[in-house]
């Protein structure tokens, strides 16, 4: 079940008369769905392959022009940050927000 709600034990989903297993999380499509929604651990996940990403575009980025360096970014972060947006944009700030500060350190 999905929401705050802790669901009992006692109910158990089947479907053509297998037994659906209650995970926390499972990854569907290249998107972490959790069982509360929140979205907390694609955003982890994928802040850690935009971190690597952002790790060797800061160690190069003083050797290329800035037109270099925003190809680089369309192909190596952005991909990461707009596939299946519209379904996990909708996670809190909080959860967002360590996204934008990991695009901000490029800057620094």
């Amino acid at each position: 079940m999905f929401g705050g709600r802790s669901p009992s034990d006692s109910y158990h989903l089947e479907i053509d008369s297998c037994l659906l297993e209650k995970v926390k999380f499972t990854k569907f499509l290249g998107v972490f769905i959790d069982e509360k929604l929140n979205w907390k651990i694609h955003i982890c996940e994928m802040a850690k392959k935009i971190s690597r990403n952002l790790g060797m575009m800061r160690k190069i980025q003083h050797k290329l022009e800035t037109e270099s360096l925003v190809n680089l970014y369309n192909t190596m972060i952005l991909p990461h940050l707009s596939y299946c947006l519209i379904v996990w944009g909708c996670a809190t700030d909080k959860n967002i927000n360590c996204l934008f500060n990991l695009q901000k350190k490029l800057l620094d």
